[in-house]
Parts: structure tokens; C-alpha cells; sequence
């Protein structure tokens, strides 16, 4: 089968509204977060006038500068990951507030609360791990947090799975130190937010699989790319 061709450029667009997508509906189904953004909504929930886009990128920032430390130099290009963390952060508060809406419709009707739920979550988690892998192929830069995994991945020779996973396990901890120190209970971590540390990883490496036997990734504007190269 001929494979589709693709240019980067269209599939950042694509991938980031997925993302963000992605990530608001699991919010919204209350079964767990993913563990990389756990911390920056159990922090939202804790400020008052915080929402949980704009917790992402101050987040995303503090974890920016542990990057350019490791990387041990700063690039302006860099900058855009940050810039795409900012957008990304905006996207999850639009689809908050829009899909939020229909879910108090849902609960206040009483109809298919846990169903409901569920299939947040599973659509949230695929929407996610179809983006993740969508960054990983293309040379504009992810939010900061996949831009982290990408590029320390990179810098240290490490498969870039195993460390995602490693990196999403990372999460996990934090926002379980943070849930128990600001609330005393768990905030943002449930039985979804341990489903998806397992499995992310996999089904992001099975959906990358997918897109490299269908779609050829190339970008419309190659002199820009090679600015952008880690």
C-alpha cells in the first residue's frame, strides 16, 4: 500500500489539538490523570483563579529550565516548545469549558455518569498517546514535556520509550507527594492515572507503528527544520 504523505507543519496542528483534547477529556472523567500533568492540575486545584491550561505551562516552564540545564545551553528555538506548551494550555481550558458544560448536562441528568465516564477516559487516553507519537515524528517541538523526553532521549542515547516511561513513572510520584502534602489525599490520581503509566507507553509505540506504515512525515519548509534539530 502506497503510503499518504504528510508535511510536519499540518500535523503539529493536528497533534496538539489532539493533545489537548486528549487531556481534557480525561480530566473531565474523574478517573485519574496522566501522571506528567497530575502535578499542574492538583496545583490548580489548590489556587484559587488557577485553571488547569494555565498550571500546565507554569509547570511546563519550571521543567524547560531542568532541560536547558541538562542540555547545558539555550537555543532560542527552544523557546517554541514553551510556546507550544502556552497554546497547548489555552486548548485545554477551551475544551474544558466546552466539554465540562456537556458533562454537568450528562450528571445532572443522571444518564450514563460512569459510562460516560469511561469512555472520557479511553477517547482521552487514545486522543493523547495519537499526538504524543505524532510529535515524536515531526521536527516542530511538542510541549515542553515531550519536547523533554525527546530531547534528553536524544542528548543520552536512551530509547525514547523506555524513557517516556521512566519520565511519565517521575510524574507519577510527584503528584502523589503533592496530592498527599496540599490535600492529605489523593487529588488528580486514581485508578485511570496507574492504567495509563503502564499502558501510555505501549500504545503510543503501537499507534507511532501505525503512522510509520501509513504516513510519510516530511516538512514543507526543510530549511526551518534543520533549525529546529535538537
Amino acid at each position: 500500500m502506497k503510503k499518504r504523505k504528510m508535511y510536519s507543519e499540518i500535523i503539529y496542528f493536528i497533534a496538539i489539538t489532539f493533545m489537548s483534547l486528549g487531556i481534557a477529556l480525561v480530566s473531565l472523567s474523574e478517573l485519574g490523570l496522566s501522571m506528567v500533568v497530575a502535578p499542574a492540575y492538583i496545583i490548580s486545584e489548590k489556587i484559587d483563579g488557577l485553571t488547569f491550561g494555565r498550571a500546565e505551562y507554569m509547570v511546563q516552564g519550571m521543567v524547560f529550565c531542568v532541560f536547558c540545564i541538562i542540555k547545558k545551553k539555550i537555543k532560542p528555538v527552544y523557546f517554541f516548545s514553551f510556546f507550544t506548551g502556552v497554546l497547548y494550555g489555552i486548548l485545554i481550558d477551551f475544551w474544558r469549558s466546552l466539554w465540562g458544560k456537556y458533562m454537568t448536562i450528562i450528571i445532572q441528568s443522571g444518564k450514563l455518569v460512569l459510562g460516560g465516564r469511561i469512555l472520557y477516559f479511553i477517547i482521552g487516553v487514545i486522543c493523547s498517546a495519537f499526538s504524543v507519537s505524532l510529535f515524536y515524528r515531526i521536527y516542530l517541538y511538542s510541549p515542553v514535556y515531550e519536547f523533554f523526553v525527546k530531547g534528553v532521549s536524544k542528548e543520552f542515547g536512551i530509547d525514547i520509550i523506555k524513557f517516556k516511561r521512566a519520565f511519565d513513572a517521575s510524574g507519577l510520584i510527584i503528584a502523589c507527594i503533592l496530592s498527599a502534602v496540599l490535600f492529605q489525599k489523593l487529588i488528580g490520581v486514581g485508578i485511570g492515572t496507574f492504567i495509563m503509566a503502564y499502558f501510555n507507553g505501549i500504545i503510543i509505540d503501537y499507534i507511532g507503528r501505525l503512522v510509520d506504515k501509513n504516513v510519510t512525515i516530511e516538512p514543507y519548509w526543510k530549511n526551518a527544520a534543520k533549525k529546529f534539530e535538537l
